[in-house]
């Protein structure tokens, strides 16, 4: 998900939470919860099917604060494998 995209669900209420996940010896990834419990991650583009990682927990939350979060979770284990639901 764009941070475009992330931030109108977050403006209408869709979108509940944002969570920094760690990826081992890769990085972080920034999520986000829906309502439905659908978990979301951030991508550079909207045809881009890959997750975004970032180097640091600090541009993950950067990225959360811009897009409008006022906090933003972190996870402490790491995720191997990330499942997310899918933008159709």
């Amino acid at each position: 998900m764009i941070h475009r995209d992330a931030k109108l669900l977050l403006a209408n209420g869709s979108v509940t939470d944002a969570v920094i996940i760690p990826l081992e010896n890769k990085g972080w990834v920034l999520s986000f919860q829906t309502r439905n419990g659908c978990v979301f991650l951030t991508s550079r583009r909207s045809q881009n099917k890959t997750y975004r990682i970032f180097k640091s927990v600090g541009a993950a939350a950067s990225a959360a604060f811009t897009i409008g979060f006022q906090e933003v979770k972190i996870k402490a284990s790491c995720a191997s494998d990330i499942h997310a639901c899918h933008v159709k």
